[in-house]
């Protein structure tokens, strides 16, 4: 049975979320500030003021400026502005708050009115309000500083898809400063045939039908709770923690995910490539070092025997004429069930092992046609 709600969708919900969350609670210390500031001026008359009106009023127009601001983002902008210059998605993403911020700025002026002072929203002083309000030095500076702040969100959302979802708050958390050990699940997922389709279709068309297969195979990753570790030049690593990636099986549910999507669009590929992509995967799990490295450039790396072992059973997928490789180690920690078949393949010798290391093939008896989250975009 599908999933009602994607696992992609739950995060950009919960994307929306963070930033509305982020943004009261900003606009709180934001409202007590001014509070202390004005409480610290001696002309200040305190009937023109009333503390519990203006952060009613605030965290109102916070509220619906982050739900409609973080859906623009994540929903509409995020997708749309994705193969632009990271400079130009800032400016059209600012520009796009600028007026979002101006609206819920005026609304939440006539909320004000509404709700504590009770006049109607057709009376005349009204609107001469609203025109002197619109063109006062309070709301010159409330644009500047959410759109400052808003930008500032988009810098960081930037910079957590470029280094992958979740490690750039556990960057700044510090926890990767020094290096732990984990428990990891790897695919090491590579294209075949790729040395021919470049020579067919020349290194720029190839590059962007690499580009839009690796678009196509982070949909099937995101679902299946994985992260995209590294590219390396037609191969894709992917990772998931232990616990996510044995779960429903989920590092395989994730490779025929990937087939599927790709089988969709085999027309799409066609028509502008004369190709549709083909792949062969190996799975396997273990312990690694996690930690970051790097002094002008920094970036967090995983080492450990898993990996070039993952690396060795990819590798034996043409030698075996399999798509999908897998540890037994592995293998003897998943909830497989009558989705699929499992063919031993014995203990096999990898280059740089010195012990043999059982390997498996899996194969998927049955096709899901209707994956909510496959979309023909």
């Amino acid at each position: 049975m599908n999933k009602l709600i994607s696992n992609n969708t739950k995060i950009k919900l919960r994307t929306v979320l963070f930033i509305t969350l982020s943004w009261i609670a900003l606009s709180v210390l934001i409202v007590y500030y001014n509070h202390l500031l004005k409480l610290s001026q001696e002309a200040f008359e305190f009937n023109d003021y009333d503390l519990e009106n203006a952060l009613f009023t605030n965290v109102f127009a916070v509220t619906i400026g982050g739900l409609v601001g973080g859906f623009a983002i994540t929903f509409f902008l995020k997708d749309r502005l994705r193969k632009l210059p990271l400079g130009l998605v800032i400016i059209i993403n600012l520009l796009s708050f600028v007026i979002i911020i101006s609206l819920v700025s005026m609304a939440a002026f006539l909320f004000y009115y509404w709700v504590f002072i009770g006049e109607s929203y057709f009376d005349g002083d009204l609107w001469f309000n609203i025109t002197e309000f619109v063109s006062s030095y309070a709301f010159a500076l409330n644009v500047i500083s959410w759109s400052t702040i808003s930008t500032i969100t988009m810098i960081i959302l930037q910079i957590n898809d470029k280094y992958g979802r979740g490690v750039f708050f556990e960057t700044l958390l510090g926890k990767y400063h020094s290096p732990i050990n984990e428990e990891r699940i790897f695919m090491f997922l590579d294209l075949k045939s790729s040395t021919s389709i470049a020579e067919k279709l020349g290194h720029k068309r190839y590059f962007k039908l690499l580009n839009r297969f690796f678009e196509d195979v982070t949909k099937a990753i995101i679902e299946r709770e994985g992260e995209i570790y590294q590219y390396v030049g037609d191969e894709v690593v992917i990772t998931w923690k232990l616990e996510y990636g044995v779960d429903k099986a989920n590092c395989v549910r994730c490779f025929f995910d990937i087939e599927d999507i790709i089988q969709r669009k085999a027309h799409k590929y066609m028509a502008k490539y004369g190709v549709t992509p083909t792949f062969k995967a190996g799975l396997h799990c273990g312990e690694v070092t996690t930690g970051e490295v790097g002094t002008f450039k920094k970036d967090i790396i995983f080492t450990g025997d898993v990996l070039n072992t993952t690396s060795r059973i990819e590798s034996k997928c043409n030698e075996f004429d399999k798509r999908l490789l897998i540890s037994g180690e592995l293998v003897s920690l998943l909830p497989l069930n009558e989705d699929y078949d499992m063919e031993e393949l014995g203990d096999i010798d990898l280059r740089g092992k010195r012990k043999p290391v059982k390997v498996y093939s899996i194969s998927r008896r049955f096709v899901d046609e209707n994956k909510e989250f496959i979309t023909d975009d």
